[in-house]
């Protein structure tokens, strides 16, 4: 994203390859698969479960 600066200040859309493109989109999906197995760990934890006691 930091590459797509200079043509984001000059007004222009970046240009991006098919496989950075695909690059990106798996990294993102990636990313957000992470952020909800987070949210359903919290909601576990908050629930008690995987305690050993």
């Amino acid at each position: 994203f930091l590459s797509w600066r200079k043509a984001l200040a000059q007004g222009r859309a970046p240009s991006v390859s098919a496989d950075r493109l695909r690059l990106l989109r798996m990294i993102i999906h990636l990313e957000l698969v992470g952020v909800v197995v987070i949210i359903l760990m919290a909601a576990l934890m908050a629930k008690g479960i995987g305690l050993m006691l």
